[in-house]
């Protein structure tokens, strides 16, 4: 029997690019990718703060 896997981002991924994103001390262009990464992967911004309310991302 096959196992499936779950489709949805994992955990340690989201939070280190929100991570990435609000870091002032990264470089411009690392907080874009991390935005961008983000929007890629869950969509809209709602759609990031529901993932984020789902999972206890502060």
């Amino acid at each position: 029997m096959e196992e499936t896997l779950s489709k949805e981002v994992p955990k340690v991924l989201v939070e280190t690019w929100i991570s990435l994103a609000r870091n002032n001390e990264c470089n411009e262009e690392v907080r874009i990718k991390a935005l961008r990464s983000l929007a890629n992967s869950l969509g809209s911004v709602k759609e990031i703060a529901a993932y984020m309310k789902r999972h206890n991302i502060k």
